[in-house]
């Protein structure tokens, strides 16, 4: 559907999305393989790493050789719990990101001829993340035309200088859910 990226005055990324499917996907092979995982859940960043004042120790020879002997079969027991676990991941995980795909498609698809007779509303969603954490999450559900909605939305966040409260907009907007990390006295954390 239609996406709206824009950088608000703090410099982080928001996204105004109108959604097809009632669902973001759950099953992740990929994301989960690449430790990408997409859950969802409002997390802060963690703090940046402090470098550690720990001297390193050094090797004797004995300990480099013993690695050294060591090491291709370490490297080869690796590579097989890989190869057998990508293979167990794919049997299982396959089918039902078939199913789910398959059911976003027949689910987006019944939606969407009711969106066009005005049956059901369309869902806009609002969020902010960096990286793998998401700090806010709003879910709008629009009765109507979504374009200049969205455009505004996204006009809203590129000037603003504090999280966003779902306040002011049209009558034909219900707020679904509306989840923050942000203290409620707009200050970033």
């Amino acid at each position: 559907m239609t996406t709206k990226r824009v950088l608000d005055a703090a410099g982080r990324e928001w996204t105004v999305e109108q959604r097809f499917a009632p669902w973001r996907r759950v099953v992740q092979p990929i994301g989960l393989a690449t430790r990408r995982y997409r859950r969802r859940t409002l997390r802060l960043a963690p703090p940046p790493a402090r470098p550690s004042r720990r001297p390193t120790p050094r090797m004797t020879r004995g300990d480099k050789a013993a690695a050294v002997a060591v090491a291709p079969l370490v490297a080869y027991d690796l590579l097989l719990q890989v190869v057998v676990l990508g293979v167990v991941a794919v049997v299982v995980l396959l089918p039902l990101v078939v199913i789910e795909a398959a059911a976003q498609v027949v689910a987006g698809t019944v939606l969407a001829a009711l969106r066009t007779t005005g049956l059901v509303r369309r869902r806009v969603d609002v969020t902010v993340s960096t990286a793998h954490y998401l700090h806010s999450e709003t879910v709008l559900l629009v009765r109507g035309p979504v374009r200049e909605l969205m455009a505004d939305l996204a006009t809203e966040r590129r000037n603003a200088k504090a999280s966003f409260r779902p306040a002011g907009l049209p009558d034909r907007v219900e707020v679904r859910s509306h989840r923050s990390i942000w203290q409620s006295s707009d200050e970033w954390r």
